[in-house]
């Protein structure tokens, strides 16, 4: 059973752009799915849609094409929510407050000298007013995650490659210029092979928060003759563009 039921039709709301294969496919390494080896990254960069974001329940799209990387040294799943403290003796005590400051044009006064005489018995008596504290949902966190790779090209053929890679992130992660409205950056689709490592990692539409690139990534930098680096570091941050439901999480 597949983890995502169709995405329903919103009205008055363009649907996303045809996932059209994207344009400069790029692989890294270039044997990374030869002979079987079927363990890597997919991520299609596509224009913005606010389909991506309304489309709030069961949206789910596989990359056509685009860029192809290792799985990530680094891949962390954390779903964060938000819950608040509330105080059930607070809000009565906010509640009279009201009453007696509208009552009269005395009951201002009234109020903060009970407040006061009420905090000053507390100090006496060694003893203060339950709270009654509770906890109340509030809302999920879109969801964050940081891919980082190192990558060290073979030679001068696969080193071009990589330096495509990381233009195509930078280019997607900016906005297209406009003398008074910029286009919004492109949205990132992203896939774990094979099956989303095996049913545990699915990724909703994301937008790039940054992208870090490290030109030397080894204590020593080398580079080939061409003078491109032997190893580069890549980290893209991203963020999930929807919140995740129960009913998904099969």
């Amino acid at each position: 059973m597949s983890l995502y039921p169709s995405t329903a039709k919103i009205p008055n709301f363009p649907p996303p752009l045809d996932n059209k294969p994207a344009k400069g496919n790029s692989t890294f390494p270039s044997d990374l799915i030869a002979d079987g080896r079927n363990f890597y990254t997919a991520i299609q960069f596509v224009d913005y849609s606010p389909s991506y974001q309304i489309n709030n329940f069961g949206s789910y799209y596989t990359p056509n094409g685009g860029i192809k990387l290792p799985i990530p040294l680094k891949l962390n799943d954390n779903m964060i929510l938000h819950w608040g403290a509330v105080s059930f003796m607070d809000g009565l005590a906010g509640g009279a407050m009201q009453i007696m400051q509208r009552s009269n044009r005395y009951g201002g006064a009234a109020a903060g000298a009970i407040g006061l005489t009420a905090q000053l018995g507390g100090i006496l008596s060694g003893q203060a007013l339950n709270p009654l504290m509770f906890l109340a949902f509030q809302r999920p966190e879109y969801r964050e995650f940081s891919l980082s790779w190192i990558l060290a090209p073979y030679n001068e053929k696969e080193s071009k490659i990589v330096q495509n890679i990381i233009k195509e992130c930078k280019k997607a992660a900016s906005p297209s210029y406009g003398n008074i409205l910029m286009g919004y950056p492109l949205v990132a689709l992203i896939k774990m092979y094979p099956d989303d490592l095996f049913g545990s990692l699915y990724f909703k539409p994301c937008i790039i928060t940054s992208v870090q690139v490290t030109y030397s990534g080894t204590p020593t930098p080398s580079f080939f003759k061409n003078g491109a680096p032997t190893v580069i570091g890549l980290t893209l941050n991203l963020k999930e563009m929807q919140f995740w439901f129960r009913e998904e999480i099969k």
